[in-house]
């Protein structure tokens, strides 16, 4: 038996309402009966302008005045005609349906993860645990921005001005190795190579920092220091976290990222500052050993939830 739904007029027929019973059957078998479908309703929407016809006639008799015509004229088959609409309206449906070329790429990780992306102009980003970035992928060549939630570390290719966008301020480079820390209202940018420039709200001025500096803006009060000596790239990507000054509650925040953990604790931990330390990332006694031990408190782990405590006398 033949099949119905391949002879030229089908779409045609099917657009217009004008199939029978054993045809929508056939049609409705197809593998792309669905997509077909919404290709029609989109096209069903497409407002087309009306023809005038008495202005084109006019406009032909304008052009063809004083000339004697031989025409020849050849009626084409009425299936043609069917197959020739059916053609406009299904690829009309299908530019409406096709996601647009500047939509948002973006990229997430997942507690305890991390992500290395490369981007459309080769640059390299790597995406610490519990982070997000985003940016528009087909007009990334001529406009180099992006949008971070979280923390990155950045290997930039030389080129045109290079832009990170937080919520807590903005970092510019041209071509350079640095991270940008951004969560909840603390900003902390690492040059690890060349140049970067730092701007941020209630500042004025682009704070710009070379090699070896760091910038840290907490509560819109901006502080700088230096990177270790020895120091090329960021712990994280090496599968530690190290903190230098840190609040306590900075350490417990990042253990519940890399390990993807709820950590109770008792309150009076948050009021301890000045942690030199750090943790592994791939073996979760150790790291809540040498955490915990800093502070003289024990632990009790129960799957993903930790309860801190301090031992009884």
């Amino acid at each position: 038996m033949s099949d119905k739904s391949k002879d030229e007029t089908f779409l045609a027929r099917w657009l217009s309402g004008e199939l029978s019973a054993e045809e929508q059957a056939a049609f409705e078998a197809r593998e792309d009966a669905e997509l077909l479908r919404k290709i029609a309703e989109a096209s069903a929407e497409l407002d087309v302008p009306k023809r005038n016809r008495k202005a084109g006639w006019a406009a032909i008799q304008e052009q063809t005045t004083g000339a004697k015509q031989t025409a020849r004229i050849r009626r084409m088959p009425r299936w043609w005609t069917y197959a020739a609409a059916a053609v406009v309206v299904l690829l009309a449906g299908w530019f409406l349906l096709r996601p647009p070329t500047n939509e948002w790429t973006t990229v997430t990780t997942p507690m305890a993860q991390k992500v290395v992306h490369d981007l459309p102009d080769g640059s390299e980003v790597w995406l610490n645990a519990g982070s997000e970035m985003r940016y528009r992928a087909a007009t990334f060549l001529d406009d180099r921005t992006l949008e971070l939630k979280g923390e990155g570390y950045f290997d930039v290719e030389r080129g045109s001005s290079f832009e990170v966008q937080t919520t807590n301020g903005n970092v510019r480079v041209l071509g350079t190795t640095f991270t940008v820390f951004s969560r909840d209202e603390q900003l902390e940018v690492r040059c690890y190579t060349g140049r970067v420039g730092v701007d941020y709200a209630g500042d004025e001025a682009e704070e710009v920092l070379e090699a070896g500096d760091v910038v840290t803006v907490l509560d819109q009060q901006l502080s700088r220091s230096k990177l270790e000596d020895s120091v090329e790239i960021p712990e994280w990507t090496r599968g530690n976290s190290r903190f230098r000054d840190a609040n306590f509650s900075e350490v417990i925040a990042e253990l519940e990222r890399q390990y993807d953990l709820q950590i109770s604790y008792p309150p009076a931990l948050d009021t301890i500052s000045g942690y030199n330390g750090g943790f592994p990332h791939r073996d979760l006694e150790t790291a809540l050993r040498v955490v915990f031990s800093y502070v003289g408190h024990e632990y009790k782990v129960d799957g993903t939830k930790v309860e801190v405590f301090q031992p009884s006398e």
